[in-house]
């Protein structure tokens, strides 16, 4: 998969293999923000994998998981949006607590994941 990222990294944005997450989420947001799906995932799942190995605590982890549902959104992946906003709610409410507003913009993207594929209990 690294290869691969690479190799997509290096024809879309013309720079050599990233290689810290900090990289990996630079180039995987540009592609993203400027619609380049398919380069995009390729770098922000191993964002995603690289943040896996750090505490759960750390935002890097908390941010790949969003950065991750945000491109299952734009690419109307709404089921496979609902593990990263699941897991992003889940760590976010360890550090805040469970009624802190920080939550409410990942609540709401889940919320309308289940409401996206018409699962309007989970929705409510």
């Amino acid at each position: 998969m690294r290869i691969l990222a690479g190799f997509v990294c290096a024809l879309v944005v013309g720079a050599q293999e990233p290689t810290s997450w900090e990289e990996l989420r630079a180039k995987g947001r540009t592609a993203l923000d400027n619609g380049q799906f398919g380069a995009a995932y390729p770098l922000l799942r191993e964002a995603l994998d690289v943040a896996q190995y750090l505490p759960k605590t750390d935002g890097r982890y908390f941010t790949s998981l969003r950065d991750m549902a945000e491109l299952s959104f734009a690419l109307g992946r709404y089921d496979e949006a609902e593990p990263h906003l699941r897991l992003a709610v889940f760590f976010r409410e360890q550090q805040v607590g469970k009624e802190h507003l920080s939550l409410y913009p990942d609540l709401e993207a889940l919320g309308y994941s289940y409401y996206a594929r018409l699962m309007m209990p989970e929705a409510a």
